[in-house]
């Protein structure tokens, strides 16, 4: 008995309490710290209430839309917001503080002054922390802004005529005003247009309010695309001068385009590539019919289908003699036809010392 008393003696004593990581017995033992790190990423920081992105639905330009966030500090020590920064000059905020402590809150105020939007928009608002990690919070209003009157198109008018004889349109809006106060003008053409013989009538309806019919009519003078734009001031708002805009854009015909409309040669001991993008007028462009002139010895000209149908990709391969022959020529140019439409030319102009880098990869390729 007495012998096992002291061997239990001598484990307590070999087993007495050490430092943490000091080696006891050939076994190291860590003592584990109570407190958790915090990652650098975790730093604590204000917390939004709520959705950070306000659906204001549909509105009109006399429209205000105002939002208000709210933020809160769920931490015990005070938290500072150091910037407001708007993405958009028409965004007005503030904030109630920009020192928050702790259980407290900071209310985010946004405005937005719709002028010249038009349609769906998102406009957003960053609000930065203080501090090394400068913790961020994007704030955002989503809508979608309507014309002061419905009744005209949202997107271009486009009028076609096969010829310049069926080249006259008439057409009648009814505008009716999202605001009752809101008057029209006369309207006017922003620009007189040589191509097109243009009048626009304006008539006051019965109702409701502010209601017009609208008549423009357009006669095309030339066998050629125009543009034409009509604007109706608005009134009936104090300190506001808006207006309703109505492009028009008249085609006599079917046009060819090509794109781009120049091409620059240089003598070379290589053959060279080019590539040219074709628009016609019809919904779907087939290549077997598109023609080309002239047809050199050495030029290879393959055109293809893209994924605008309406359009054309077309590729000029040409040998050194080819390019030779062409720039011999006196005002040389190629040209693409597609039938019932007017053909496109490409002036072929010798290159210049500046064109020598874009020439030496033997590729001149269509913009977009």
């Amino acid at each position: 008995m007495k012998r096992f008393l002291v061997m239990i003696l001598w484990v307590l004593a070999a087993v007495r309490p050490g430092n943490a990581e000091e080696p006891q017995d050939g076994v190291r033992v860590r003592r584990m710290s109570a407190q958790r790190s915090v990652a650098k990423d975790a730093v604590p920081g204000l917390e939004l209430v709520g959705t950070n992105v306000v659906s204001l639905g549909r509105l009109t330009l006399l429209d205000r839309p105002q939002s208000v966030f709210v933020l809160t500090n769920r931490t015990a020590q005070t938290l500072a917001i150091s910037s407001l920064r708007r993405t958009c000059s028409c965004i007005t905020s503030s904030a109630d503080t920009l020192s928050v402590p702790p259980r407290g809150s900071a209310r985010i105020t946004m405005t937005l002054d719709l002028t010249g939007i038009h349609g769906f928009f998102k406009r957003a608002l960053w609000v930065t922390m203080s501090g090394p990690a400068r913790n961020r919070i994007l704030l955002q209003q989503t809508g979608t802004v309507t014309p002061l009157y419905e009744g005209l198109p949202a997107e271009d008018l486009v009028l076609r005529a096969p010829d310049l004889a069926a080249a006259c349109w008439t057409n009648t809006f009814v505008l009716a005003p999202t605001n009752p106060r809101l008057r029209l003008e006369a309207p006017l053409f922003a620009t007189t247009n040589g191509a097109l013989r243009q009048t626009a009538a304006l008539v006051t309806n019965a109702v409701p309010p502010g209601a017009y019919t609208l008549t423009v009519v357009l006669q095309a003078l030339t066998n050629v695309h125009a543009e034409t734009r009509l604007l109706l001031p608005i009134t009936g708002i104090e300190g506001r001068n808006d207006l309703l805009l109505l492009k028009i854009n008249t085609k006599v015909g079917q046009r060819l385009t090509v794109k781009p409309d120049q091409l620059y040669l240089r003598a070379s001991t290589r053959p060279t590539l080019n590539r040219f993008l074709l628009r016609t007028d019809i919904e779907s462009a087939d290549p077997a019919l598109l023609t080309w002139t002239p047809k050199l010895e050495g030029m290879t000209v393959t055109p293809q289908p893209i994924k605008s149908k309406s359009g054309l990709l077309v590729a000029l391969s040409l040998t050194p003699q080819a390019v030779k022959t062409w720039l011999a020529q006196p005002e040389a140019t190629l040209t693409f036809a597609y039938p019932n439409h007017t053909p496109a030319t490409v002036r072929v102009l010798p290159a210049q010392a500046d064109d020598a880098a874009e020439d030496d990869n033997g590729t001149n390729d269509a913009e977009g």
